[in-house]
């Protein structure tokens, strides 16, 4: 987890900079296995931090091995079954989401192998999709567009949203918006009201993967800039516009 991982960094670390003349060192590659998406990115603001503080500046940090767990003993049988689910999607989302605003390189998600435990993106026995394949399949349309823009998040009572927004050359946006909740006793929906732009108005496109959608087309309509959506606890959200 990450608390051995930083442990052997600063032991790595102490021994680089202890020698004559330091060697380099291309990067560092940690695991992390949580149910928080903060909790990731926090993580890997401090190995960064480590990192510079250490003069490796330009050593990459990579989060080379991440899912859903709760915990290794009393709730592992529940963490893997989460991990192919809705949940499972909304939590790779959202993680992607909270990581790509801090500075980490690379998320290696583990696992894809559809005959490991914690494969999440491909059902076993017929080898189709599961949930979580189409967090990954949204968030590379993101990177397709290339140039991320900022979001504002206002969400005073729950603290659930997580938001990465990229636009095109040629003008054209997406958004993926995430609702990622663990405590299982939260089941109300949520309405979600997102500020586009204050004279944009007709039809966007929206994707969402939610319990009953894989990311399914729904229809959606700007009226003075805003996109209104009822969201479920541990949807994600595609928006085209």
């Amino acid at each position: 987890g990450g608390s051995y991982s930083m442990y052997f960094m600063k032991y790595l670390l102490g021994v680089l900079t202890s020698l004559d003349e330091p060697l380099p060192l291309d990067f560092f590659s940690w695991h992390l296995y949580t149910t928080d998406p903060h909790t990731a990115a926090k993580e890997a603001v401090l190995f960064r931090e480590t990192l510079d503080n250490a003069g490796y500046t330009h050593t990459e940090s990579i989060l080379n091995e991440w899912n859903y767990i709760k915990n290794w003993t009393s709730n592992y049988e529940y963490s893997v079954a989460t991990i192919p689910s809705v949940k499972g999607a909304a939590f790779v989302a959202a993680t992607m989401s909270a990581c790509q605003d801090v500075a980490v390189d690379k998320l290696m998600y583990y696992d894809a192998r559809p005959y490991t435990l914690f494969n999440g993106l491909f059902d076993f026995h017929t080898q189709k999709p599961l949930p979580p394949y189409y967090s990954f399949y949204a968030w590379s349309y993101l990177n397709r567009y290339g140039k991320q823009v900022k979001v504002d998040i206002k969400d005073e009572k729950n603290n659930d949203l997580y938001a990465t927004a990229a636009v095109s050359e040629a003008g054209s946006m997406r958004l993926m918006l995430t609702r990622y909740n663990d405590d299982n006793n939260v089941i109300s929906n949520k309405v979600v009201k997102i500020h586009i732009s204050d004279d944009f108005s007709g039809e966007v496109l929206g994707y969402i993967t939610d319990s009953g959608r894989a990311y399914t087309e729904i229809p959606l309509e700007a009226k003075a800039g805003v996109v209104e959506v009822t969201l479920e606890p541990n949807a994600v959200l595609m928006i085209v516009a």
